[in-house]
């Protein structure tokens, strides 16, 4: 998946320039915005060693994903949004995956609106979730994020642009939760306080529409 949404965005930005002769002009008085994405999410994930603990269950580190926005251009250089990804990662157990999400206000800022191609910068605040289950067990983690990142806008019209971009997220995981479900359908829930950091990347490629 990775390599496809990769190969379908360089395919997107060289056929671009020739699709788009003539210079687009955009959101001239700001409006409503919102996209799609396709991406791939990198976390930090232990290798599996030759000789791994019993039970133990080790994460892919890079796994395909989607991201929906949606926000208000004030201008066209400024859009605030509001974004929500989720990827799910495989691991080395067929029955285990990992969910992580995240849900993101940010702020971005084109660098140039003068032409069809736009370069961008974007940073936000928000919270990341990672969820679990195997069985009866169902683990999750949840932390406050700060995400910072670059990309491009390419306006093939007024309303329509493609969209590459790059992100990195810096976490801080507060809070963990542990269920186990008893074999009579009850629930045991253990929830723990945690202070750990940790980090995330993505590769984002996409469409946006503007009103």
């Amino acid at each position: 998946m990775r390599s496809h949404i990769m190969a379908v965005a360089v395919s997107m930005f060289i056929l671009a320039p020739a699709a788009g002769a003539q210079t687009v002009t955009a959101n001239d008085d700001g409006g409503v915005a919102f996209g799609f994405q396709l991406l791939s999410s990198f976390i930090g994930a232990e290798d599996r060693p030759a000789n791994p603990p019993e039970g133990a269950v080790y994460v892919d580190e890079v796994a395909p994903g989607f991201q929906i926005w949606g926000g208000y251009a004030f201008s066209r250089a400024f859009l605030l949004r509001l974004s929500i990804a989720n990827a799910a990662h495989a691991t080395d157990d067929a029955d285990v995956d990992v969910q992580v999400g995240s849900v993101m206000i940010e702020a971005v800022y084109h660098l140039a609106t003068s032409q069809n191609l736009r370069p961008y910068l974007l940073g936000g605040l928000g919270g990341y979730t990672l969820r679990s289950s195997a069985d009866r067990f169902d683990f999750e983690s949840n932390g406050s994020a700060v995400d910072i990142g670059a990309g491009i806008n390419y306006f093939v019209s007024r309303r329509v642009s493609f969209d590459l971009s790059a992100r990195a997220d810096f976490i801080n995981w507060d809070r963990t939760k542990a269920t186990v479900t008893l074999p009579d359908g009850g629930k045991v829930t253990l929830e723990t306080p945690v202070d750990e950091s940790g980090s995330a990347a993505k590769i984002l490629f996409g469409v946006g529409v503007w009103f």
